[in-house]
Order: structure tokens, then C-alpha cells, then sequence
């Protein structure tokens, strides 16, 4: 039988970042960031629509990795407390989600 544990407590924080990342970055209303990307008194072509999707796919790939890179640090220190624990999530989850803001403000700017 294979001892190792399926949901270790680096995955589960892992996923939890995970799911925060795309929760505050991914799920705002494209509507908004259409309106955004062609204010204007021209037509919004719509490659900037399938520009707009084009980003959200980016994110979305980029929180789920932030995911799995945080996943990986907090599983590479089995030993380590609840403490140090939460505190690696807190920093790396700071750090991505500081990443994926540029990122968007960058794209949207």
C-alpha cells in the first residue's frame, strides 16, 4: 500500500491560494473590462473581446501555478508549524497576487 498522503497540507494550501487568486482576479465581470478596454466613441472591435478572454486564460494559468509553486515550498518543510506554514502562504500568496496585479495593470492600462 502507498504510505503517502493524498492532501498533504501544502496542497490544500496550495489550492486554497489557488482558488483565492482566481476568485479576485479572475471572476470580476468581463463586461467591465470591456467597457474599460473601449471607452471611447468608437465600435469596440471584437479582438479586443478575444484579447480580454486572452488575458483572463493567462491569469487563470498563472493562479493555478501560484498555486502549485506554493504548494511545493509549504510540502518542502513537512516539519515546519502550523505558524510558518501560514505565514509562507500569507507572503507567497502576497508576492503572486502582486505579480498577476501588474500583469493585469499592464494589460488594461
Amino acid at each position: 500500500m502507498n504510505s503517502v498522503r493524498l492532501m498533504s497540507r501544502g496542497r490544500v494550501y496550495g489550492s486554497v491560494a489557488s482558488i483565492l487568486l482566481t476568485g479576485y482576479f479572475v471572476a470580476p465581470p468581463v463586461a467591465d473590462l470591456s467597457i474599460r478596454a473601449c471607452d471611447g466613441s468608437l465600435i469596440c472591435p471584437t479582438k479586443v473581446e478575444q484579447g480580454i478572454y486572452e488575458v483572463f486564460v493567462a491569469v487563470t494559468a498563472v493562479c493555478l501555478i501560484s498555486g502549485f509553486l506554493i504548494s511545493r515550498e509549504i510540502d518542502k518543510y513537512p516539519s515546519t508549524r502550523n505558524v510558518i506554514a501560514a505565514a509562507i502562504f500569507a507572503v507567497l500568496t502576497a508576492f503572486f497576487g502582486g505579480a498577476i496585479w501588474l500583469m493585469l495593470r499592464a494589460a488594461f492600462w
